[in-house]
Order: structure tokens, then C-alpha cells, then sequence
């Protein structure tokens, strides 16, 4: 879960509850480049959200390809916890 791990610097904005979520973090997403991402290449959901997001009017939006477990590996900055960047 996001709580336990993700990108440094991430918001939660899951494809599961994604409706509910995005009009919280719209203002905050505006003109910013965004980046999906889930857990690894064969995970489609960042790609779905990605749609969402550019049917949302959103166009600087891409998919970080193989996701949270290659960055994990990597040993990319990670952040736990809410932080903040869950609404």
C-alpha cells in the first residue's frame, strides 16, 4: 500500500477509488508532468489511470515502465507513511 511504500514525493491516487480521489488532487496535478506507476511491467493499472487522467484533461501524463519494484531495487528514493500526499 502506499502507506508502506512508494516513489518519494508520490500522491496516492489509486485506480480503485480514482473518481473520488482526483477532484482532491486536481488543483494540486495542474500543469505538472505526471507519472503513473504500479508494481512492475505486467501490472496494467498505471496505464489505466494514465487514460483516466488524460480523459481528464491532463496532458503531460506518462507510465514509469516496470513500476515500484524495479524503482525499489534500484534503491530509488522511497517515502512511507501518508505524508500529506493522500486525501
Amino acid at each position: 500500500t502506499y502507506a508502506e511504500g512508494h516513489i518519494q514525493g508520490a500522491l496516492s491516487l489509486p485506480a480503485f477509488d480514482f473518481a473520488q480521489k482526483l477532484p482532491a488532487l486536481r488543483q494540486q496535478l495542474e500543469n505538472q508532468t505526471i507519472i503513473t506507476y504500479c508494481d512492475g511491467e505486467g501490472c496494467n493499472l498505471s496505464h489505466e489511470v494514465a487514460g483516466w487522467l488524460k480523459d481528464s484533461g491532463f496532458k503531460n501524463v506518462f507510465v514509469l515502465k516496470n513500476g515500484w519494484t524495479l524503482w525499489k531495487a534500484e534503491n530509488l528514493p522511497v517515502g512511507t507513511g501518508t505524508g500529506g500526499s493522500q486525501p
